[in-house]
This record gives C-alpha cells, structure tokens and sequence, in this order.
C-alpha cells in the first residue's frame, strides 16, 4: 500500500474522529444546559420525509391565500408552542406572551432578526431599515421618526383625502362589502402619501374598476416572501419570474416616487417629508420603498447562542430549548386569537370586549414590541380614531 493511500486513510480517520467527538461534546453540553434550565421537549410536527407534507401543504395554502388558516390548523394541532420540521430544519413556532418579551425584550441580545430573514425580503426592500443593524438602522430609524411627531400625525389633511377615496368604493345600495382588502389599500395610500409624498392611489384606481398593478405586485411579492421563508435553500430551484417581476414594478414606484422628492417644491411647505430627507444622501432607490409596512403577522428572531424559552415545554409551563441559530416565529395574528386570552368569541369582530379587558401587556401586540416596535404606531392610531 502506498504512502499516500495510508496518509490519507489516516487523515480521512482523523477527521472522522474529529467530527464525532464535536457532535459528542456538543450533545453533551447541550445535555447538560437543558437540564440546568429546567427545559421540556415541545411538540413537534411530523418530520417523515424530511418533512416533505408539511412544505405541500403550506404551497396548497399559499395557493388558495389560506396561510394564516393553515397556521391557525398547526397551533391548533400542536399547542401554542411547537417545533416546526421541515427539509432537516427545526424552527419553534410560539403564541406565547412570555416568549414573545423574551424574545424581543428581555432576552433580545440573545435573539437577532438573522441573515436568514435579509435573504429573503432583500430582493424586495434592499439594504433598509429591515435589513440593517447597530448604527446604520439606528440612523434609519432617526431619519424616520420625524414624520410622526404630534404636529405631523394630528394633521389630517392626508387622512381626509383618503378616506374620501374610500367611501367612493362603499357600495350605494347597502349591501354587505369585504372591508379588510379596501383597508388594506387604505393603509397602503396613507403610508406611502405619508412618507413619501407620493401615494399608490390604490383606492382611486379601485374605483375605476380598472387593475391595480402596484397592489397585485405587492401581494405576489408577499406571497412570495412567506414561501421563501419556509423553503430556504429549496426556493433556489424553483421558478421565481413572478416575484422579480413583482419586485420590478415595486421598483418602479420608488423610482417615480424619487423623481417627485426631488423636484422643485413649495419650500415654504413645513410638512417633513421622510423621502426628501432620504433623497438628499443618494442612495440607491430600493432602499426607499415602503420600509415599515410589511407589519406581518408571523415574525422571526434567531438565537445567537445556546438559551431558552420561558415557557412550551410538555405541559406548556417548562421552558424550552433553542440552540444556536434556531428560528423562533412568534405568531402575534394567532396570539390575538387564543380563547384563553380573550374568550370564547376571541375570533369575533367585538369592539366592546375593550370595555373590560385591558389593552396592553404582551398579550396585546400589534406593533410588535422592543427597540423595532413599529414606528408608525402613532398615525395608525390616528387613522383608526378619524375612521371611526
């Protein structure tokens, strides 16, 4: 036998060896830090087929824009804390209000928005407050947070002129009209108009009866990004023409609405408009596109070291284990639908439940919570008290 066949034996030996007493050391440890913080094994959703089920009927769900209803159907079956398998990942998903301040508060130097996250919605929002940190998205934030100052929000003169628009859209016949799609394009012409001077009119153009390129774009985009979400690797291989196409006419907007920032306007106007500011640095016009909007109702944090969850265990009191680099998705639309939050109509449209349960805590999220908690929470309140 050569020596170069037995060197390398040796070496091919020596790495084995190697590998094997790391995973040994690193179960261990791990071993060893579960038991040291009390931890239970949560549920765990079939992994058969590296999870194979799971991924065909999230595109089926996807497919009939049922997403939340499936996630609604995995809580129900799992429990408000599970682990999530799919293709060899194991991602926690929780309704929990404790987990939810752990993750985002009291734990949140532990817990970051990942690499992972930015690889998804980067194609689509670019280097901005979503995917940035430390310094950079602290100056993000700064530049922002003019816009919503007492003076700014309390002037009503954009929330007049959209909410004219909707009421063009209300039928005149009294019949019963889905408000959720209309809202959401309210919320869309607010925020862009708000922002960036430039709104979408997406309520204006629905009441032409004509397409809306810029709201099909934006919900094919967000489709698109809860898929790659839960595919990761996988999505590589699959046709994406549709998403980038989306992204495109996104694009697009923000470059129109660039072109308006700077051109000459009355500057004796008071108003600060976000987008002028931004334009002043030149950068690049995917980073100026609807930074703060996309309030979804699943969101992630990855754990950048070994740590635990308060609570999820077997009997949903023990907490949980997370390793580093393991996604933890707290669901806050299912947290706002928990029976044993806010009663056995928790799913009902019932303003009057606020008369005597208390608004507040982790229980009630919807701007999210900690150092990223939306900016914008301030004008949606607003909005909400003009509308009604």
């Amino acid at each position: 036998m050569s020596s170069v066949l037995i060197w390398s034996l040796v070496l091919s030996t020596f790495i084995v060896a190697h590998w094997a007493s790391r995973k040994l050391h690193r179960r261990q440890n791990l071993h060893k830090f579960h038991k040291e913080r009390g931890c239970g094994p949560p549920l765990q959703t079939p992994d058969a087929l590296f999870g194979l089920l799971q991924i065909l009927r999230l595109i089926q769900a996807l497919m009939k824009n049922n997403f939340l209803g499936y996630v609604e159907e995995l809580f129900e079956k799992y429990g408000n804390t599970f682990v999530y398998n799919t293709l060899g990942t194991k991602s926690v998903w929780t309704t929990e209000p404790k987990n939810f301040r752990a993750c985002l508060v009291t734990q949140s130097h532990e817990f970051e928005t990942g690499a992972a996250r930015d690889q998804v919605i980067i194609s689509l929002v670019g280097h901005s407050i979503l995917t940035t940190y430390g310094r950079t998205w602290a100056c993000h934030r700064a530049m922002i947070r003019p816009d919503f100052v007492k003076s700014q929000v309390g002037n009503l003169d954009t929330f007049e002129k959209h909410f004219s628009n909707l009421l063009v859209c209300m039928p005149g016949d009294n019949s019963t009209v889905e408000l959720r799609g209309l809202f959401q394009k309210l919320t869309m012409d607010i925020s862009t108009d708000f922002l960036l001077k430039c709104s979408t009119e997406s309520l204006a153009v629905h009441a032409t009866g004509q397409p809306d390129e810029f709201s099909e774009a934006w919900n094919e985009a967000m489709t698109w990004i809860l898929l790659r979400a839960h595919l990761g690797a996988v999505m590589r291989f699959m046709p994406r023409s549709s998403f980038f196409r989306a992204c495109k006419i996104i694009h697009q907007f923000a470059d129109h609405a660039i072109v308006t920032a700077l051109a000459p306007h009355n500057t004796s106007e008071k108003r600060y408009v976000f987008l002028r500011e931004l334009a002043k640095e030149a950068l690049d016009p995917i980073q100026l596109m609807l930074r703060l909007y996309p309030i979804g109702p699943v969101n992630a944090r990855i754990a950048t070291k070994d740590t635990s969850l308060p609570v999820g265990g077997p009997d949903g009191d023990l907490p949980i284990m997370i390793e580093k680099g393991q996604q933890v998705l707290y669901c806050v639309w299912r947290m706002h639908r928990r029976k044993d939050l806010y009663g056995p109509d928790a799913a009902s449209f019932r303003p009057e439940r606020w008369v005597t349960q208390k608004q507040g805590g982790w229980e009630f999220l919807p701007f999210n919570g900690g150092t990223r908690q939306c900016i914008g929470r301030k004008s949606v309140s607003v909005s909400k008290n003009f509308l009604f």
